[in-house]
């Protein structure tokens, strides 16, 4: 359902109840109620209109002042973008002649006198007389919601609000307005005599009150008193409420609320604040506050900017990054990791910096590292620069080089007073290459006094060691509290004392602690091991017999797995070849239904897809499911070396395995009748048989390391002869990739033939095979204009492209973007370049469009296929139709990596201007562009040029409203032909 793809930042509601009846009534007025929670059932997540809401309720037994204030601290450190809160359950009402509160009213919170809507009435000191002056504030609610209750006030009062309807929709659940029973007020002085209901009080000790006319819900706006205490008697609730200018209400929470996170409280009368109290009234209360809220957030705007604050946190990194970390810390058992932060060496690195900025904490496989890892804040405005390179570049995949990421990284650090960056697992970015580059990052960022940079990584990378040599440093080893702890934990969960005893379950705690060897994941695993065991035998025997180490544990369960009756060992043993050699990461849905394919088939079975428990329990501890992106994962890096290290053994051949399920899967029926026509019909084909969307666009990746494999190699004859359902998974991939519709048209896709196909897959001996038959002409093109040579230059397949152009392929013809070159330069294959160029091709060619292969380097700020054409002879004084310079054209297209390329080489004059005067200066001025705009100044631009009429680059900076680049520019003394639009000090 919805909700999977959210983020924490995509909530701006909260909602805080404090009894299980409260969240019962709010969970009801849900519209829709996403089927995750981000931490361990703590929230509840839906939404109600327009508004993602984050429902919270207090602990069970957990009530009053000091419980609400650590709500509230919790709820705004887990969703630090929330806007607004209502505190919303029931209460004590406070009937007076001046208000009528009976039953079922509903009391909201109104900032009135010098009390902001709340006061907390036992907060003050005693002075003369005995009483009580009340000593301290507390905030009322946020200014905005405000008016949203005066526009409620108003509609209420006109009979225009849609409580009536909310509360109808409860009629015969426990929140009926006909349970609760009768409404009855006895007098003030009159205490209850005994039992739990009022049927001993006498009637003539109640007050006598005219019956209710029109609705049966009345709304009251005011003073909420808020106490530590149950208010159970009605003198002291009428003396409090003289002496705090007239309360309405009596509860126990709202009072911790109000400073941690000011929201507005909206209270169900549920009772009178005296000793007449009974239960029968809280469900109904309940679901009237709860009704009275939801009709106040349907009137409540929402934030416009959030949809594309989503969109750009969602471009810049999809939410199962942020949803991985919640997984992964949300297995953190409470209180423990406290070691680390009572470490001396972390309180000095933290509070003192006369050492070092930078604290690394090492380990081996398993210690624990990434759960000691806790995310401390949220930024909650996006970064200026981030949000106008989205408004650039943003679209389906980021396009952020390394180089503006590392500003906008450099810019969120410089804003704040103290920032933590948090880099986990160093040790997994395997390119040694873009490890040492986000070192060197990373060092120039921990060069700001401010900064704390905490690293975590195996021992073994020494480029950490090497750039931090002065950095506090702390081996990760798993305490023996904190296994203790967890094991404990396993234990209560398992519910295994009704097969064990005390004495052994200390033992089997005491075992797994002295055998961890500071090693958390391997205790894991022990004990799943052992409380895995179906008796105290069988669990005393696999105590004694516990692996000694990670790979015997991996060797062990593996050797379980394969000791399974035959559909279940089957089951567990493809999870992990699959999960161990897939090209991405796949969700349960795309496992479970390549799981029920088997070789020869022909009709989708949906009958054999496993469940996911099934599947959980057929890999024993070795594969894990998010919760939230329900993406299906090894339970631990250390997991995937070892079935990757032992890949021949376990697996026998795992590419040919995998290619050829994969090409049955494609040859099933429901594809072999070709693309659809209508978008809808694609989405629903997906939904139907998950796995196509990784079959259709991962087949050819798998067979290309397995091509000589005969029954590989027949099962991809056989598919590409079979034009329906070759069309069908060239669809499905194009309409994956987010192309335009032109790449999917069913048109199109059948215009791909086996070769086109085969060529973009770089499957040589295939295209080889192909060639030979002359099945295929050689130059035939798609609907489009795109031929087999193009598709294997836009895919960097080397040796593919070789093979073409020596049977005779022409590389000149072009579809709508250009040539076989333009393609290779616009995705960056450096190598493909140099071979068609090494074949005749000329690098400074013009597409029928006008564009040589530099322009298409720039499209995507590829400096080092700009610079690989450069030393293939592209000329760098060829100007466009516009006669502007590469320089300014690559600053026009923000190309940071390039234009310092340029610099750097010095190729050109970096004062070059195009035909009306502007030099690169003033197009990065424009651009508001600094990164760029710095390194011209470094390396000589005349800031203060003019163009034709005069103009010079902080003039542009601001006409446009460039605030970075005026002050740039003005920090290097530029001058303005126009003094009248000078930038401010």
């Amino acid at each position: 359902m919805a909700g999977h793809n959210l983020r924490r930042e995509d909530f701006v509601v909260g909602w805080v109840s404090a009894l299980p009846i409260e969240l019962a009534a709010a969970r009801k007025m849900l519209d829709e109620e996403y089927d995750y929670n981000y931490d361990d059932s703590t929230y509840t997540l839906g939404r109600m209109g327009e508004h993602n809401v984050v429902i919270a309720c207090f602990p069970a037994g957990q009530l009053g002042i000091s419980t609400g204030a650590t709500a509230a601290a919790d709820l705004r450190s887990k969703f630090p973008a929330l806007e607004i809160c209502l505190m919303v359950g029931i209460g004590g009402g406070v009937p007076s002649p001046e208000n009528d509160v009976r039953l079922g009213d509903v009391v909201i919170s109104k900032p009135e006198g010098t009390f902001g809507g709340v006061v907390q009435y036992d907060l003050g000191k005693t002075v003369s007389g005995g009483h009580q002056m009340r000593t301290g504030f507390l905030n009322a609610p946020p200014a905005a919601i405000l008016k949203t209750v005066a526009r409620f006030q108003s509609n209420h009062a006109l009979g225009e609000d849609n409580m009536s309807t909310y509360l109808s929709q409860l009629d015969c659940t426990q929140f009926d307005r006909r349970k609760a029973g009768p409404d009855v007020l006895f007098q003030s002085s009159f205490r209850h005599r005994q039992g739990l209901t009022c049927a001993e009080c006498p009637q003539d000790k109640t007050v006598s009150r005219p019956p209710r006319t029109g609705s049966t819900v009345a709304i009251h706006y005011g003073t909420i008193a808020s106490g530590n205490q149950v208010m159970k008697d009605a003198i002291t609730r009428d003396r409090l409420s003289s002496e705090l200018g007239g309360v309405l209400c009596f509860e126990m929470e709202a009072a911790g609320l109000m400073n941690n996170m000011p929201c507005l409280v909206i209270r169900g009368i549920s009772d009178y604040s005296d000793s007449h109290k009974n239960s029968s009234w809280q469900p109904y209360a309940a679901a009237t506050a709860a009704a009275c809220a939801k009709e106040i957030l349907r009137l409540h705007p929402t934030n416009s900017g959030l949809k594309q604050r989503k969109e750009i946190l969602d471009w810049i990194a999809p939410p199962e990054q942020e949803q991985r970390h919640s997984f992964v810390t949300g297995s953190r058992i409470q209180g423990t990791g406290r070691w680390l932060l009572e470490h001396s060496k972390y309180t000095e690195w933290r509070d003192d910096l006369t050492n070092s900025n930078v604290l690394w904490c090492y380990g081996m496989e398993g210690s624990g590292k990434t759960v000691l890892i806790q995310l401390l804040d949220h930024i909650t405005h996006l970064p200026k620069p981030l949000v106008e390179a989205f408004n650039r570049l943003g679209g389906s995949e980021c396009s952020l080089s390394a180089t503006v990421l590392e500003k906008i990284v450099l810019e969120v650090m410089q804003a704040s007073s103290q920032i933590y960056v948090l880099i986990d697992a160093l040790d997994e970015c395997v390119d040694s290459g873009r490890r040492k580059a986000i070192i060197s990052f990373l060092e120039q960022a921990a060069r700001s006094p401010h900064v704390r940079l905490l690293l975590t990584s195996r021992p073994h990378v020494q480029e950490i060691r090497s750039t931090f040599d002065r950095s506090y440093q702390i081996l990760v080893r798993a305490s023996e509290a904190d296994i203790r702890a967890y094991v404990s934990q396993e234990i209560s969960r398992a519910r295994v004392t009704d097969i064990v005893d005390t004495s052994f379950v200390h033992r089997i705690m005491d075992t797994i602690i002295h055998q961890a060897e500071g090693m958390f994941l391997l205790s894991v695993l022990r004990t799943k091991t052992v409380l895995r065991e179906p008796t105290a035998g069988d669990m005393e025997d696999s105590l004694n017999s516990l692996a000694k180490d990670l790979p015997e544990i991996f060797r062990e369960t593996v050797s379980r797995i394969q000791q399974l009756p035959e559909n279940q060992k089957r089951l567990g043993m493809m999870t992990l070849m699959l999960l161990s050699h897939v090209k991405r990461p796949i969700v349960v849905q795309e496992l479970t239904d390549f799981l029920s394919v088997q070789l020869g088939q022909t009709t989708v079975r949906l009958r054999h897809r496993p469940l996911p428990r099934v599947v959980l329990e057929c890999c024993m501890g070795l594969v894990s499911i998010e919760p939230t992106t329900e993406t299906v994962r090894l339970s631990h890096y250390a997991v995937s070396e070892y079935l990757v290290e032992n890949s021949n053994r376990l697996f026998a051949d795992a590419e040919a395995s995998i290619s050829v399920l994969c090409l049955t899967y494609l040859l099933l029926d429901p594809f072999t009748k070709g693309p659809r026509t209508e978008e809808e019909e694609i989405d629903d084909l997906l939904e139907y048989c998950p796995f196509l969307s990784y079959a259709a666009a991962r087949w050819g990746d798998h067979v290309r390391q397995c091509e000589r494999s005969p029954i590989v190699l027949r099962l991809a004859v056989q598919f590409l002869s079979n034009q329906q359902a070759t069309a069908c998974s060239v669809q499905i991939m194009q309409y994956d990739r987010n192309y335009q519709e032109i790449y999917w048209t069913p048109k199109e896709c059948y215009s791909a033939n086996a070769l086109h196909i085969a060529s973009e897959f770089g499957l040589e001996n295939l295209v080889l095979t192909l060639l030979a038959q002359n099945s295929f002409k050689l130059d035939a093109t798609t609907t489009i204009g795109t031929t087999a040579i193009t598709k294997a230059a836009s895919s960097g397949h080397v040796s593919v492209v070789r093979a073409l152009l020596q049977k005779g392929a022409n590389p000149y013809l072009e579809n709508w973007y250009g040539n076989a070159l333009h393609c290779a330069a616009e995705a960056g294959h450096c190598n493909t370049i140099r071979e068609l160029v090494s074949c005749g091709m000329d690098p400074n060619y013009r597409s029928a469009k006008g564009r040589l292969p530099v322009d298409c380097a720039l499209d995507r700020d590829n400096a080092e296929a700009f610079e690989t054409l450069i030393a293939l002879g592209a000329k760098l004084d060829i100007t466009n139709g516009e006669d502007r310079h590469v320089l300014i054209e690559a600053v026009h297209a923000d190309c940071i990596n390039i234009v310092d390329l340029i610099l750097n080489r010095g190729w050109v004059d970096v004062n070059c201007c195009s035909d009306d005067g502007a030099t690169a200066a003033h197009i990065a001025a424009a651009h508001d562009n600094t990164v760029i705009l710095a390194k011209l100044i470094k390396a000589g631009a005349n800031i203060n040029a003019g163009t034709d009429t005069g103009l010079t680059p902080l003039d542009y900076a601001l006409r446009y409203k460039r605030d970075g680049a005026a002050r740039l520019l003005q920090a290097y003394g530029a001058t303005s032909f126009m003094p009248r639009f000078r930038y401010p000090n």
